[in-house]
Order: C-alpha cells, then sequence, then structure tokens
C-alpha cells in the first residue's frame, strides 16, 4: 500500500508540470475549441477530432486538399472533487483552527456523498500532423500524446471516522474504497474519407468513416482491484476486523531511486529527477472507429467508439494483497498485537504481468446549423449536443454518462469565434464553459476555460482548466 501511495504523491507532483489537449476518456482532456464548445464535438475537425470522432478528420468536407501541423497546445490541470469550492474555503481554508459542534460535524460530512471523490486528467499532445491530398484519397493523420489521469474514491466510512472518532458498536464498512492512475502515452496513425455520397432529396446526403491505430505505452500504474475491509469495536474495546484487498502496480525505475527490483518497496523519485521520458514498463494497442453524416434540415451526426484495447504490464509489475481477519481483546498481548498489524499491513510480490483495459467509451454528437435555417442570423452559428458514455472505470473514463450542450458562432471573419455550453462533470456539477477563437488562412488560436463559474469567483467546485491551442494550415 505504501508503493501506491508514493504513487499517487508523484501524480499530485506531475500537476503543476503538465500541459493538456486531446480527448481522452468519457471524462478526459480535450482541445480549447471542445472545451469552449461544452466539450461537444460536432465541430471538432481536422486536427482536432483526433480521439474523439475519426470520421472528422475529413472535415470541413468543402476544404478539397489541406495540410495542417498542430502546436503548440496548452492546459491547466483538470481537477475535480465531489467537494464545493465554498466548503473547501469553509472547513480548509481558514487560517485559524475550525472546531466543530456535533452541528458542524453533520454539516462537514453532508458536503460529501456516495460519490465522493478526486478525479483528474491531463495530457500533453506533442504535435498532430493531418494531410488531406484530395477528396477523394481521404485525410491522413499522425500524433502523439502523453496522459495522466487517476479516479479515486474515498470511503464515506473514513470521513466518519475522521470526524466522529471510533464510535462503539458502530461497523465500519470500506468496501466503496477504489482508485486507479495512470501514466501512458499514445502514438496515433489515422485515416478518413467520404464512403458514399446520397441524391440531394435524400435524407442523408453523405457518408464519411474514419479510423485511428494506436500504439500505447506505460510508464506507471497503481490500481486497487479489489477491496472487502471493514472492522467493529464492541463492548469492553474489543475489536474485530476483515481485510480482504488487492492492489495492482508497475512503475518505471525511471520514477524510483536506483537500485535492483525486490519484492520489497522501493523509494520513489520526486518530479524534479525525471528523465524527459521514462523508460516503459507497459505496452498495448488500440484503436478508434467513427463515422459522420450530412443529413437534411442542416444536420451532422456523428458516432464513434474510441480506446478499444488494452495494455500489457509486463515490466517491475508486482501485487499488494491482504486477506485476514482479527478479534482482538487484549493488545498487551504480543499475539493480538500481530493480530492487528498483519491486518493493516499487506504482502506485496513481483507478478510475469497484468493487464488493465483503455477507456473505452462510446461518442454521439449532433449539428446545428441555425444560421442557414434562419437567415437573419449573422455568421454562422451552429447548435451542439454530446453524449459521452464509457464502458469501464479505467482512469479518465467513467460509466456515469457526460451530456452536453454547446454553440459556436463566428459572425464575419475578423472577429473572433464566440463559443460557450454546459456540460456535467465527472464529480457531478453542472460547468459553463466558454472560449474565444481566431481563425485564418494560415492559423487557428483558440483559447478557452472548462469552468467559467469558478473562473469568476462564484463557487462550484475546486475544479480549473484552461486551454490554448494553436493550428497551423496549409490550404491548397
Amino acid at each position: 500500500m505504501k508503493r501506491i501511495i508514493n504513487l499517487l504523491v508523484i501524480i499530485i507532483g506531475l500537476l503543476a508540470y503538465q500541459n493538456s489537449s486531446a480527448q481522452y476518456g468519457s471524462f478526459g482532456t480535450t482541445d480549447a475549441q471542445t472545451i469552449g464548445m461544452g466539450n461537444t464535438f460536432g465541430a471538432a475537425f481536422g486536427t482536432l477530432a483526433l480521439g474523439k470522432n475519426p470520421a472528422f478528420l475529413a472535415y470541413p468536407r468543402d476544404t478539397v486538399s489541406y495540410f495542417a501541423i498542430q502546436v503548440p497546445n496548452f492546459e491547466l490541470a483538470v481537477l475535480q472533487s465531489t467537494m464545493t469550492m465554498e466548503d473547501f474555503n469553509k472547513y480548509f481554508g481558514n487560517k485559524e483552527s475550525l472546531v466543530l459542534d456535533e452541528e458542524g460535524k453533520k454539516a462537514f460530512f453532508n458536503t460529501f456523498d456516495d460519490n465522493n471523490g478526486l478525479y483528474y486528467a491531463l495530457g500533453s499532445k506533442l504535435f498532430a500532423l493531418a494531410w488531406k491530398p484530395s477528396q477523394e484519397i481521404g485525410t491522413f493523420a499522425l500524433s502523439m500524446t502523453q496522459y495522466i489521469s487517476g479516479n479515486m474514491n474515498i470511503p464515506l466510512a473514513l470521513i466518519d471516522l475522521a470526524i466522529n472518532g471510533n464510535a462503539q458498536g458502530k461497523t465500519y464498512t470500506f468496501d466503496d474504497m477504489h482508485f486507479k492512475t495512470w501514466w501512458i502515452g499514445m502514438t496515433t496513425l489515422s485515416y478518413a474519407r467520404d464512403i458514399l455520397e446520397f441524391d440531394k432529396e435524400s435524407f442523408i446526403k453523405s457518408l464519411t468513416g474514419g479510423i485511428s491505430l494506436k500504439l500505447v505505452s506505460g510508464y506507471s500504474y497503481a490500481g486497487l482491484e479489489r477491496m472487502n475491509a471493514s472492522f467493529k469495536t464492541g463492548e469492553n474495546n474489543v475489536l474485530d476486523g476483515k481485510v480482504d484487498m488487492l492492489a495492482r502496480t508497475a512503475i518505471s525505475p525511471d520514477l524510483q531511486e536506483d537500485s535492483m527490483y525486490k519484492n520489497e518497496w522501493y523509494n520513489v523519485k520526486m518530479p524534479g529527477d525525471f528523465k524527459f521520458m521514462p523508460e516503459t514498463v507497459g505496452s498495448g494497442f488500440g484503436f478508434d472507429i467513427g463515422f459522420a453524416a450530412e443529413l437534411s434540415y442542416n444536420l451532422r451526426v456523428g458516432l464513434a467508439i474510441t480506446d478499444i484495447g488494452s495494455i500489457t504490464w509486463d515490466k517491475y509489475a508486482s501485487e499488494h494483497s491482504s486477506n485476514s481477519e482479527s478479534h482482538i481483546d487484549d493488545l498487551l498481548k504480543k499475539s493480538q498485537r500481530d493480530r492487528l498489524e498483519a491486518l493493516l499491513s499487506d504482502s506485496s510480490y513481483a507478478v510475469s504481468s497484468f493487464s488493465t483495459s483503455l477507456p473505452t467509451a462510446l461518442r454521439l454528437s449532433l449539428a446545428y446549423d441555425l444560421s442557414k435555417t434562419v437567415e437573419a442570423i449573422p455568421g454562422d452559428l451552429t447548435l451542439l449536443l454530446g453524449y459521452n458514455q464509457g464502458f469501464n472505470d479505467s482512469p479518465g473514463n467513467s460509466t456515469d454518462p457526460r451530456i452536453a450542450f454547446g454553440l459556436r458562432w463566428q459572425t464575419s471573419p475578423n472577429i473572433p469565434v464566440i463559443s460557450t455550453g454546459f456540460t456535467n462533470t465527472r464529480a457531478g456539477d453542472i460547468v459553463w464553459t466558454f472560449g474565444l477563437g481566431f481563425s485564418t488562412s494560415v492559423l487557428d488560436v483558440c483559447v478557452a476555460t472548462q469552468d467559467l463559474f469558478t473562473l469568476l469567483g462564484s463557487g462550484g467546485n475546486p475544479y480549473a482548466s484552461a486551454a490554448l491551442n494553436f493550428i497551423w494550415k496549409i490550404n491548397y
């Protein structure tokens, strides 16, 4: 367990060092334009389509040939918690110590919920290249991206213990504790082209398809695979407890002190000691597949499944397990103290390998060009709807759906593109997004924030995200 805690220290330290871009997982990081539109991606074309729906790589369809490179890309840390910023400041932001009475303890406990957790997703897109030689040949793309992300859930029983202490006769259960965190890299090769053209009278005007193949490198992983733990204090301080736990880790030797790998724990380096790229300890393969269709009534729909695949961690892999029960009625006896120590400790041992799934997700997007329907609207105004559904709880992913509404409006070529929207976070809150962009014949620039409420200081969760993307392009 100490190994896992130390890895979490690494991850938290990395939050101050990383940039983000590219969609990853149902709640993962993305680009500035998509953030501004409420994390909808029905208008994310070219290199911005990577990781979302590879079919949109071929868009805009009226651009016959182009070459584009997306670099540099910046985004601040994405950090989400189920505790609101207002509550966080109330209980942890005071210089003077906050002493809680019974009512205060209840109020503090009620700031948490059954899914209390901490979620983060960061990435660094080193570059993305896209080339569309012609409409008939299609569009090719190559990108390299790094991701650090994690999902954690803090048991309510642990919070109860911290607030109220150990109540006699009460059973504390920690089965709802879970976490998974990793650092991985993806090299992605993508292709998209038009599949079918239909008659002008048809409801479906055109159908475009795309696919992305991903080579995955793993640098570190820590995950709690199983947790069944509880204890109860009875009369005369009799303690009954049980723990059935299994965790897995694989950590690059460049993230630890120089030493021979042993079954016991080794020290972990801090971020300042990192090489540019650590040695890989895992590898895998994944792919995205997507389709896009132009419909009647100025509608556009996209459907994709992303990150289908897995990672095999086959270097420096280890498991940490504990399976014991204890009945203690006299802590003065060494044999009973030993049983208590055994209950709270875990056994660590090397394994040949283990596998984890990529954050597979279903993505549905709908775009409606309102400005083509209402001629009085100046410029181009597009309304957007997005739905993301994760199929597992891999880092950056969730089986809870994410629904987003957004718009993108460019009144004229010389005025910034305005984008805004609303979406739910992994912590279950609604955020208001906003972005501004500039588009010329050679450069697209966009800056956005994912939580305008927090930026304006109006409360919300301790969650912040801002992004800046540059896309250099040549149309010919």
